[in-house]
C-alpha cells in the first residue's frame, strides 16, 4: 500500500513538472481556452489525453498507459450509456413542450425525472 502511494505521489510530482514546462502563456488566464486545464493543474488533476500525450516524458509504463486508456474506455461507455437513457426524456419533454397546450404537471413530472438522470 505504501509503495502504491508512493508511485502515486512521484507520478503525480512529475505530471506536476511537464505540467509547469508546457504551460503556455493563457494557461491560468481566466476566460481562455485554457481555464479549465488551469483550474484542473491548480489542484494536481490533468486530462488524460494531456498524461498519454505526455507519457514519455513522465516515463510511464505499459501497464500504467493500459491502466489510463482502459479507465477512460470505461468512463465514456459509462456516460454515453447515461446520454442514450437521457436523450429519449429530453426529446419527450421537448414534444410536450412544444404543444400548444402544455400539461403542466406532467412536464413538471418529465423535467425532474430528467433532472434526476441527468
Amino acid at each position: 500500500m505504501k509503495r502504491a502511494c508512493l508511485t502515486l505521489l512521484v507520478l503525480v510530482g512529475a505530471i506536476g513538472v511537464v505540467a509547469a514546462q508546457h504551460a503556455g502563456p493563457g494557461m491560468h488566464h481566466r476566460g481562455g481556452p485554457g481555464e479549465m486545464m488551469g483550474h484542473l493543474m491548480e489542484f494536481g488533476l490533468f486530462p488524460p489525453d494531456f498524461v498519454l500525450k505526455n507519457q514519455t516524458a513522465l516515463g510511464l509504463s505499459d501497464k500504467q498507459i493500459l491502466a489510463i486508456t482502459k479507465d477512460v474506455g470505461a468512463t465514456h461507455d459509462k456516460f454515453q450509456s447515461m446520454r442514450d437513457g437521457i436523450q429519449p426524456l429530453a426529446e419527450q419533454l421537448h414534444q410536450m413542450l412544444s404543444q400548444d397546450k402544455v400539461d403542466e404537471a406532467a412536464a413538471v413530472a418529465l423535467a425532474s425525472q430528467l433532472h434526476d438522470q441527468e
